[in-house]
């Protein structure tokens, strides 16, 4: 059997929402969430941005190039689809939903460019794997599968493993360390690839972007605490034609703003226990093969504050109230088969 961190996830939280995704393999026709599509989107420019490097062309490309290159690659494979999918929200009367849909790519380049001035030419890593899938026994039956973003290695020789995360706000340090998908992608780079790595670089993107300076009635910017970065701030007294002069107080204030909290990184030593994700993992793949090989297996439903999250809720409604439960599942999702989650391979 075939495990992915996300799936033993899936399974603790609830065994439905496992049934449902990867035994019966369901996938939303219409994944609307803005967040979830805008996510993809930006890993889908990093993964450019930074798999560009590991070419085995003899001049390197230049950053400028591949920024170009990751930009175009998103604009190609997002805009459209993104298109197809506000129209279906303005058509379902979710005229707000289908205009942030339609403003999602223009916003992640943005957000790319924004990122690629500051963090594009700086980076003094060298490129060892990147979007890096790999697979490790676990037992003689099990085998846990995972896709590791980024793998660099600093000029001392230490590896480290990246996480691209796109987030409104930057969590604390504490949703960092419970992390423990991070711990397995640390254990499966040594077991696979031989590379111990020294810590995790937490690659944040901020979706929220910065502010806007407001423009007083007595025609200043105004200079109250805001959520904002010195070159929106410095474009707005372009705009406004003000005397940056009038304004050094702002520039000390903002200056650092992009890089530590637009774009910050956090970096972190990886010292929590592999032997008991691993042994969770085990467990969790056994519990897994003893239920679906069970014919009377019933998955239980684990009701509660998450199913307000879950792709799957409107079809538990269903069930619960007497509801159409089949008819759901043909309207809203396409049934795609036994995912990688559990799988005989």
């Amino acid at each position: 059997m075939r495990i992915t961190f996300s799936s033993g996830t899936s399974w603790r939280r609830c065994q439905q929402l496992y049934y449902y995704e990867y035994i019966e393999g369901l996938k939303p026709k219409q994944e609307f969430a803005p967040p979830l599509q805008l996510g993809r989107v930006v890993h889908r420019y990093l993964e450019s941005f930074y798999g560009a490097l590991i070419s085995k062309r003899k001049t390197p490309i230049k950053p400028s190039t591949r920024h170009a290159n990751a930009l175009m690659r998103i604009d190609h494979e997002f805009t459209e689809p993104t298109r197809q999918l506000a129209v279906a929200a303005q058509v379902a009367g979710e005229d707000e939903l289908g205009k942030e849909l339609l403003g999602l790519v223009p916003k992640a380049a943005r957000l790319c460019q924004a990122y690629f001035e500051l963090r594009g030419g700086s980076d003094e890593h060298r490129v060892l794997l990147c979007e890096e899938y790999v697979k490790f026994p676990l037992t003689d039956k099990d085998e846990v599968v995972a896709v590791i973003d980024l793998v660099t290695q600093d000029e001392a020789g230490n590896a480290w493993i990246w996480e691209h995360k796109t987030t409104k706000n930057v969590p604390m340090q504490g949703r960092r360390l419970r992390d423990l998908q991070t711990i397995l992608g640390a254990v499966l780079l040594e077991e696979v690839h031989g590379v111990k790595p020294a810590g995790v670089i937490w690659n944040y993107f901020r979706t929220q972007e910065p502010a806007e300076p407001r423009l007083l009635k007595d025609g200043t910017l105004s200079r109250a605490k805001q959520d904002t970065t010195w070159k929106a701030y410095e474009r707005a007294l372009a705009t406004h034609q003000l005397d940056h002069a009038d304004y050094k107080e702002m520039y000390h204030l903002l200056a650092d703003k992009e890089e530590k909290v637009f774009f910050p990184r956090m970096q972190m030593q990886l010292f929590q226990s592999e032997a008991v994700l691993l042994r969770d993992l085990i467990s969790t793949c056994g519990e897994i093969r003893a239920a679906v090989s069970d014919p009377g297996f019933v998955p239980v439903r684990n009701i509660g504050q998450n199913c307000d999250w879950c792709r799957y809720n409107k079809v538990c409604e269903a069930a619960l109230l007497g509801g159409d439960e089949a008819e759901l599942k043909r309207m809203l999702f396409v049934a795609k088969g036994v995912r990688d989650g559990y799988s005989a391979d």
